[in-house]
């Protein structure tokens, strides 16, 4: 068995393999400007304004499964409906007024998130409109038809065969 000691006298002497890097040069910070591993100032603005927007359309993926639990959750008014609609309108509202905990890791950037906040603010109001036409299907919502009926005037008449007369 053959051991090798490399020693600065000897490390000289013996290459290295195919496929390594000497430690002389993995701390040496003009390799990584070769690779463009060394980023700007504004480089990285942009690429946390570009983590914040994908964080933003992430968001959009919840619609989906949302819009498909709210109509196939139950056609009829019942109690795991009535759990479902309100859990989605609770979400979207926590969602809509808790966009500044949202994006807070992105606080400390310089760039202006507005873009990304509205995106996000954009989605949670698309989930709510969902639930809320969910709750007018369900017939929890007050129409014309049925609220406010009893206000409406009451006509009393008789009919003879050729109109109303009273």
């Amino acid at each position: 068995m053959i051991f090798v000691d490399f020693k600065e006298e000897q490390s000289k002497q013996i290459p290295f393999p195919l496929g390594m890097t000497p430690p002389d040069k993995i701390n040496n910070p003009e390799r990584f400007k070769s690779f463009g591993l060394k980023k700007s100032k504004s480089e990285k603005e942009d690429l946390v304004l570009k983590k914040a927007t994908q964080l933003a359309y992430g968001t959009a993926k919840s619609i989906l499964p949302s819009i498909l639990m709210l109509f196939f959750s139950a056609r009829s008014l019942n109690i795991f409906a009535i759990m479902v609609v309100s859990m989605n309108i609770s979400n979207a509202i926590q969602g809509i007024f808790s966009v500044g905990a949202f994006f807070q890791e992105f606080k400390k950037s310089k760039k202006s998130l507005w873009y990304p906040k509205l995106v996000y603010i954009a989605v949670k109001l698309a989930l709510l409109g969902f639930a809320i036409y969910r709750v007018y299907k369900l017939g929890l919502l007050p129409t014309f038809k049925d609220f406010e009926s009893h206000q409406l005037p009451k006509y009393e008449g008789l009919f003879f065969g050729g109109g109303f007369s009273q």
